[in-house]
């Protein structure tokens, strides 16, 4: 395959054809053909300044086994494996690993039931984590990509000034008050999950597009009580508050060059039935890197 053919009217290097480190110098060729062979490539210097009728050749060749440098892991079916940018829509399809989505979001729990004591409990929630710290990506030429990964959340459950989340008889998590005198009051019911997403995204046009969830969280539960009293400050952790092991989501938003919306929907409550309130959220935020 004829590649290039160009006469250069200065003075170059040609490689001999023996291969070795030497360095011969042509005067004012009058072509130098590349050719490129599938066992490597071959330049042809045709005449100089010296003799018109010269002809020097330097050729390479590729190995194709025991050679690893410069490779890309490939697997059997061909397919290259790529980190990508999630700053950067990747063009190529294929294979990649996944990693981004970091976020930061607001919500309030919505009750559903009697919850006694509860009605007026809850202040807002607050919530950050990433979507993808690791995982698999696969994309279509069309703008498709699916993928499945594993991320971390973190989410405090805050409530209203002078409520305490603490644990009550038969270690039901009630919402009552602090001790009488108490100052600098705050409790929350934190809530760290291990997340499992499956995500769907479609580009709109160029690096804009829209993406949509289903995740799986198991999640660990406890309940904060801070207070001061007495010139005593006393920060309370109270474990073991019947959460619900594993809860199901879903997630969408859109993304814009990297930087993107979501609203998440979380059907399930916290505790299991009985030892808390019945409750459902729904929160929004932003998203970086996905």
């Amino acid at each position: 395959m004829l590649l290039s053919a160009v006469v250069l009217p200065l003075t170059m290097p040609a490689m001999n054809p023996a291969g070795t480190d030497t360095l011969s110098v042509i005067n004012n060729p009058k072509k130098v053909v590349v050719i490129e062979e599938p066992t490597g490539v071959r330049v042809q210097v045709l005449g100089s300044s010296d003799d018109p009728t010269a002809l020097f050749e330097y050729s390479t060749e590729t190995s194709t086994e025991g050679s690893t440098e410069g490779s890309t892991s490939e697997d059997k079916g061909g397919n290259k494996w790529k980190i990508n940018n999630p700053f950067v829509e990747n063009e190529a399809a294929g294979w990649s690993c996944a990693f981004g989505g970091f976020y930061f979001g607001w919500g309030k729990p919505h009750l559903r039931g009697s919850n006694p004591g509860f009605e007026k409990a809850f202040s807002s929630s607050t919530e950050f984590g990433i979507l993808n710290a690791i995982g698999a990506q696969y994309k279509w030429s069309t703008g498709q990509t699916i993928s499945l990964a594993v991320g971390v959340e973190s989410r405090n459950l805050k409530a209203k000034s002078g409520i305490n989340f603490y644990k009550g008889e038969n270690d039901v998590i009630v919402a009552g008050t602090f001790p009488e005198g108490a100052t600098k009051t705050k409790s929350n019911i934190h809530v760290t999950s291990l997340q499992f997403p499956l995500t769907f995204k479609q580009r709109i046009y160029k690096e804009i597009g829209f993406f949509a969830s289903g995740i799986m969280n198991v999640n660990w539960a406890w309940a904060n009580q801070d207070y001061r009293l007495n010139d005593i400050d006393h920060h309370l952790t109270t474990r073991k508050i019947h959460q619900r092991s594993v809860t199901f989501d879903i997630m969408g938003g859109f993304t814009f060059w990297g930087i993107g919306c979501y609203v998440r929907y979380r059907p399930q409550s916290v505790f299991k039935g009985g030892y808390g309130p019945k409750m459902s959220q729904v929160s929004a935020g932003v998203m970086l890197a996905f």
